[in-house]
């Protein structure tokens, strides 16, 4: 360090000659021998203003990308890099991009591109010095593949450097796509397709850019569809596919971007990449901690369906190759992995009333449920999930239902009520749900099953997962709403439903107070007798006297509470404790709204206060 601490003195006092070259070189040799703590030294000793100075008065370009280089090995300690933010040292070397020495210009983008490393403040200080431009500028001039070995070299510094600009700030890439980045970064990869390092860099600069969700649009249209497709045609090794599929992956998180993907055929190259990359059957868990190539693959094509459009495009009626595969190898599989793949696929196709017809006709149901009969052991929590938001999907169009009975899906699904796994719950009642719409002697059926009745209250009471308390309530009132059985109503009853229901009505979506408030109607006009002690217990009164009184409760959510009175009116022993609860007071408070029905509703119920 003896030598280092006499170059930087002798270098502070010369300005030129072979004494700052014998300095310089002293300097670069001792930094490749332990950058941090020469790096330590040199700042200790001024090295920053002396190096910021020594590089404005460098008289040769060998002194000049001599101290640039200094500069870049310095900037590589994390702590030093806004000492040279400050020192004003950003726009000298904003300037030296366009020097006529390519070791120059290199050095110049390994400085700029390790102070910015990690660093907004360095960022914004090359951006509001022109930085971006200038750099989009350098990349320009560098496209054509015919420049000289040296110049290559420029050009993959270059991109490294921008992308350590452009890292993780959305204000800096979203200027640097306004400034054409996208067109230049695309530019070059088409002028340089054999040059596969090269691509492989801009392919991570255009991924980079791509972080930002409002980003992700300016893609569409340009070409960045076959560049990523090309590439992972030529790509052999997983480590080249990661940061590929990624790319992809972060793109078609856009619908417009999901569809372009689809149209240029990017399922072919994927569906190649899972056979080719395919891992022998194994647990979901032992593969989840490592990149897996066939993983990836298939969770991009499942991401594809996710559009509307996309999915459209991909389905063709049951036609397309894609669907195909899926029904004669994924769902067959004995990977863990391909049937996940399939059920979320087939899911996500029948997400139209005419794509789920389709798919029942095409004999979607019985695979499905083949895979959660062949479960020996427990379900497995993702493909549980999967299958069952597949099977809630078919189950939605009224036409379907009576074909996914008759498949005994419901003999195959409610045994999974055991399950304690709450995404499995969720999914596994909102399929129960939609399968009893409309259904009258199977709601009946499930409703009258004390054991089953039983197990939805217990659910209904969920703490941990929301969504399953919802849901559970919610299949409680449908089986009231769509069996019309006093019989149910009574088993409901018999098991604290009523109390479920009530809780229910004051939920804070509109949809759920209605469905809790006509369950609760429909079992006052027909079962009030029997119910009127739950009803008190469960402070129902209360709950109609808060809706009736809130102003952010909608017209039609207390019309329904109104009819509920009206049955509760029946009940002398309701009917006195309604007369003391001051409900009369807020009724006639309603008669000021500009609501026919309503006003009705109202004067209908007033009626029996007189």
């Amino acid at each position: 360090m003896e030598d280092l601490g006499s170059a930087v003195q002798k270098l502070k006092v010369s300005e030129k000659g072979e004494n700052v070259d014998a300095c310089l070189d002293c300097i670069l040799k001792t930094l490749e021998g332990n950058v941090e703590k020469t790096a330590d030294s040199l700042h200790s000793q001024d090295g920053v203003p002396i190096m910021v100075n020594a590089l404005r008065q460098a008289s040769t370009n060998a002194h000049t990308m001599k101290v640039a280089k200094i500069i870049a090995e310095m900037a590589k300690a994390e702590h030093l890099r806004s000492t040279f933010v400050n020192s004003s040292i950003i726009p000298v070397l904003n300037g030296l991009l366009s020097h006529s020495d390519s070791e120059v210009v290199l050095q110049a983008c390994r400085a700029l591109g390790n102070i910015c490393c990690d660093l907004d403040e360095g960022r914004e200080a090359v951006s509001s010095s022109g930085g971006v431009e200038k750099l989009l500028e350098v990349l320009t001039k560098l496209t054509p593949p015919n420049i000289d070995e040296a110049y290559q070299r420029v050009r993959l510094m270059a991109c490294s450097y921008f992308l350590n600009l452009t890292c993780g700030n959305e204000n800096l890439q979203t200027k640097a796509i306004s400034s054409g980045a996208i067109e230049v970064f695309l530019n070059i990869s088409k002028e340089n397709k054999e040059n596969l390092v090269l691509c492989g860099k801009v392919i991570m600069v255009l991924g980079n850019l791509a972080d930002f969700e409002k980003n992700k649009a300016f893609f569409v249209g340009t070409g960045m569809s076959e560049l990523l497709i090309e590439a992972l045609k030529l790509a052999n090794e997983e480590d080249q596919l990661e940061s590929l599929l990624e790319t992809v992956a972060s793109l078609a998180e856009n619908d417009k971007m999901k569809l372009e993907f689809a149209q240029m055929n990017l399922v072919e190259s994927l569906l190649n990449i899972a056979d080719k990359f395919a891992k022998p059957s194994q647990p979901q868990a032992s593969f989840d901690q490592e990149f897996d190539a066939s993983k990836v693959a298939t969770d991009i094509i499942v991401l594809l369906l996710t559009g509307d459009e996309s999915m459209k495009f991909l389905f063709q009626n049951g036609e397309s190759q894609l669907f195909k595969r899926i029904m004669s190898e994924w769902i067959k599989s004995g990977s863990e992995m391909y049937q996940i793949s399939a059920s979320l696929a087939l899911g996500n196709f029948a997400r139209s009333d005419d794509h789920c017809s389709r798919l029942v006709e095409l004999g979607v149901i019985q695979p499905l449920l083949d895979l959660l009969k062949n479960q020996n052991q427990e379900l497995d929590l993702k493909l549980g999930h999967a299958v069952l938001s597949a099977l809630r999907n078919l189950s939605i169009p009224k036409v379907n239902k009576p074909a996914v009975l008759k498949a005994g899906t419901l003999e195959t699904i409610c045994p999974l009520l055991e399950s304690e796994m709450h995404p499995v719950q969720f999914k596994l009642l909102g399929t129960i749900r939609m399968l009893i719409d409309g259904q009258g002697e199977v709601s009946t059926q499930l409703g009258e099953n004390n054991e089953f009745v039983a197990r939805v209250v217990e659910m209904s009471e969920c703490e941990v997962h929301a969504g399953v308390a919802g849901e559970a309530n919610r299949l409680l009132a449908a089986l009231i709403k769509h069996s019309g059985s006093t019989n149910v109503m009574h088993v409901i009853l018999q098991n604290g439903g009523v109390a479920k229901l009530v809780s229910m009505a004051t939920s804070e979506h509109e949809l759920m107070q209605n469905e809790a408030l006509v369950a609760l109607t429909l079992l006052a006009s027909s079962h009030l007798g029997p119910s009127v002690p739950a009803i008190i217990e469960a402070d129902l009164l209360d709950v109609l006297s808060n809706i009736l009184d809130s102003e952010r409760i909608a017209v039609e959510v207390k019309c329904n509470a109104l009819s509920l009175l009206g049955f509760l009116t029946q009940s002398d022993e309701l009917m006195s404790k309604l007369k003391k609860s001051g409900l009369k007071i807020k009724m006639e408070a309603l008669q000021k709204m500009d609501n026919a029905i309503l006003l009705s509703k109202v004067k209908s119920v007033l009626e029996h206060f007189k």
